[in-house]
């Protein structure tokens, strides 16, 4: 019987007792003897609902269920022994609950025992094994608090680690002896031989060829065996998107042969996939339109990993107006391999004929090519990109064409873009530790041609600290600086950086903050600084809290910065956990007296902005 069993081996006379009351409820859950824990802590644990209040106002209080009342004992327990408390002893007690019988106060009591503590870490094994190197994988030093799942951990660790050199059958043991407060740890460890992969035998390939599968693997046939490489192949295949599963097994290890073969099975996905939607919405032009998208496509034509895309886009003016306004069509290809490296790379073309309408009796037709390729260097990823367009206007002169494409904004956009992050974060939607870089440049125009000329720079950086159970503070500072490669050059307002709303300066409208034209129209400004941070914390459930402060500002060029014109906001949130991410509702207050037509305002957003 293990460490956790024995002690929760008494609960069998208080199942029997739940057993035979099975129809009592909990009003209450209280702990006591609990002097290094907290009860916050302990809660967060149970398996039994907590009561609340609404559950004690609509009579809805939990069932006393023996199994989930052991769970609780099980988990309580486990949080005492990985804060090195050995001798814990946890019991649960029905208390009856102002005198009802059949409703009562369940009182968990600890008794925590000694706290134990790491007095030395012996190995018993070859020589030739680097002690060194095993000591600093098993997340325990001489000082620390004793763990016994911190050790079971790291004895999974040394197995590891001793794999990935080709030990496949080591043997490695990991015991401890209590001593008054402390903890001598002894691991025993046997390599074995050195095995090698033997023959890669592929089962379930029906429309994907062989090679697809051998280019994305780590292992391969006469090399050491290696546990990381077989983890790592796992995951490059399933990368690929051709499988819904993906089996990865040795054959035969029983007996311990020098080579040991490996069977792959997979079941593939359908190749082929079709989509339709209707959206509706409108914008300053149209009070009310709808969109028809329709895409078929394969994801690995002639079984060598290719996938194209086909997709057309047709809107339409509703309910006030009805005609068509717009259309677009798309192909695209993607290429996981490129020139032989795995370099992902993928081609869109479009082409948008134009219509022409009762507000707009001419005709804009574009065509357009993006190629971009991706370049995965863990932790970093590197991406590059390039962008031609070409516009026309059909049906009025060659001098009223150039004044419609001033009036209407119409920028034709030739550029080459390269990205640089590195993300190690634990968890992209709700990390708590970690941190995440980006810098992107785009050189627009120049020789490429087109109307804008200018380059763009934009580097953020985020980190995320652990300050006390899980409450976490997040930091982000964002900079960026666009400048034109010819004097007289126009930069399109979209492609100038703005600030404000539910991601930048909450507080402030969406994109407020910046330099604006007489008309209060945003223009945009050519330099940008970001720096915010918040608290966040749990609350129930789903349902997490956030503090946060934001400061920034957007300035037209850099001669006109100035510490005095940066924005503050200050306020508070809540956010809710969906398998998408988060979902916030926050309220932002300005701490600054420069906006006297903003008075703060509530935001609704998914995702944290950093």
């Amino acid at each position: 019987m293990g460490v956790l069993g024995r002690k929760i081996a008494f609960v069998s006379l208080f199942i029997l007792f739940l057993t035979a009351h099975s129809q009592q409820r909990i009003a209450k859950i209280e702990f006591d003897g609990n002097e290094h824990v907290s009860s916050w802590r302990l809660r967060k644990v149970l398996v039994t609902p907590v009561p609340t209040w609404t559950m004690r106002l609509f009579k809805r209080l939990p069932v006393a269920d023996p199994k989930s009342i052991k769970k609780d004992l099980e988990n309580i327990t486990a949080v005492y022994l990985d804060k090195g408390y050995l001798d814990v002893l946890v019991k649960a007690k029905p208390i009856k609950y102002k005198g009802k019988e059949d409703i009562v106060t369940l009182v968990y009591r600890v008794d925590e025992g000694k706290k134990y503590f790491v007095e030395r870490i012996d190995w018993s094994c070859a020589d030739s094994i680097d002690t060194v190197k095993l000591a600093k994988l098993i997340g325990l030093s001489p000082g620390d608090v004793f763990s016994p799942f911190k050790l079971e951990s790291g004895r999974l660790n040394v197995y590891r680690y001793l794999a990935d050199l080709g030990y496949l059958y080591a043997e490695v043991e990991a015991g401890y002896r209590k001593v008054d407060s402390l903890v001598r740890i002894v691991f025993s460890v046997k390599p074995g031989k050195v095995v090698y992969f033997g023959k890669i035998t592929y089962k379930g390939l029906i429309n994907t060829k062989k090679f697809l599968l051998k280019r994305e693997l780590s292992i391969k046939s006469g090399k050491k065996y290696s546990y990381s490489a077989i983890q790592k192949s796992r995951q490059e295949l399933f990368r690929t998107g051709l499988f819904k599963v993906i089996s990865i097994e040795l054959s035969d290890t029983l007996s311990h042969p020098d080579t040991v073969d490996v069977v792959i099975r997979v079941i593939e996905r359908k190749r082929g996939f079709y989509g339709a939607s209707i959206d509706f919405g409108g914008n300053k032009n149209y009070d009310f339109t709808m969109q028809i998208s329709a895409n078929w496509g394969h994801r690995n034509v002639f079984g060598n990993g290719q996938s194209i895309m086909m997709k057309g886009l047709l809107q339409a003016e509703v309910i006030t107006n009805w005609q068509f306004i717009s259309n677009r069509y798309e192909a695209s290809i993607y290429e996981p391999w490129t020139l032989g490296r795995k370099i992902p790379t993928n081609l869109v073309l479009y082409f948008e004929p134009g219509l022409k309408t009762q507000n707009f009796p001419w005709r804009v037709q574009r065509f357009g090519a993006e190629l971009s390729a991706i370049i995965h260097d863990e932790p970093r990823t590197h991406k590059i990109g390039a962008t031609y367009e070409r516009v026309d206007i059909y049906g009025v002169p060659e001098d009223i064409a150039m004044e419609i494409k001033m009036q209407q904004g119409i920028y034709i956009t030739r550029k080459i873009t390269y990205t640089i992050q590195a993300d190690v974060r634990d968890n992209p939607l709700n990390p708590s530790e970690g941190s995440f870089a980006r810098v992107s440049t785009e050189l627009v125009g120049g020789l490429l041609g087109g109307d804008e000329h200018f380059a763009k720079i934009d580097a953020t950086f985020a980190r995320y600290i652990r300050l006390y159970h899980d409450f976490i503070l997040a930091s982000r500072i964002r900079t960026g600086v666009i400048g034109r490669t010819l004097p007289a050059a126009e930069i399109a307002p979209t492609n100038k950086f703005a600030a404000g709303g539910a991601n930048t300066i909450r507080g402030f409208k969406e994109l407020s903050v910046g330099p604006k034209a007489a008309d209060g129209t945003m223009l945009g400004g050519n330099v940008i600084f970001l720096l915010s941070s918040e608290i966040r914390f749990p609350l129930i459930w789903k349902f997490y809290g956030t503090v946060f402060l934001d400061m920034g500002q957007v300035w037209d060029e850099w001669k006109d910065i100035n510490p005095n014109d940066i924005r503050v906001s200050s306020g508070f949130g809540v956010a809710f956990m969906t398998p998408f991410g988060p979902i916030r509702l926050e309220r932002g207050f300005i701490l600054t007296k420069l906006d006297p037509d903003q008075k703060g305002r509530w935001h609704i957003a998914l995702l944290y902005p950093y």
